[in-house]
């Protein structure tokens, strides 16, 4: 099963004005853990059918600032009916 986590990371930030200083960004991301490398911390925001993480955003190991492990355990699901969608559009 795919890991989901937590990241918090800093982001770089460019600033093309006058101003003499910008600062960076913290940021929070989470999805699932595609890749943990020295170079690269590897999130995708979704998972295939068979199981393949897609969407990927690639953190640069050194912006990362704390990765938090999360649970995927469900307390409550809900199925969600798709009577009202038009199959020659797929919208609902």
């Amino acid at each position: 099963m795919t890991q989901l986590v937590e990241v918090i990371w800093e982001d770089i930030v460019q600033d093309a004005s006058w101003n003499t200083d910008c600062d960076c960004l913290t940021v929070t991301s989470v999805g699932y853990l595609k890749e943990n490398s020295d170079r690269y911390l590897k999130i995708g925001g979704s998972l295939t059918e068979t199981g393949e993480v897609a969407g990927i955003l690639a953190i640069p190991k050194g912006c990362v600032m704390k990765i938090k492990f999360l649970s995927r355990a469900a307390t409550q699901t809900e199925e969600v009916s798709n009577e009202h969608r038009d199959p020659s559009t797929n919208n609902l």
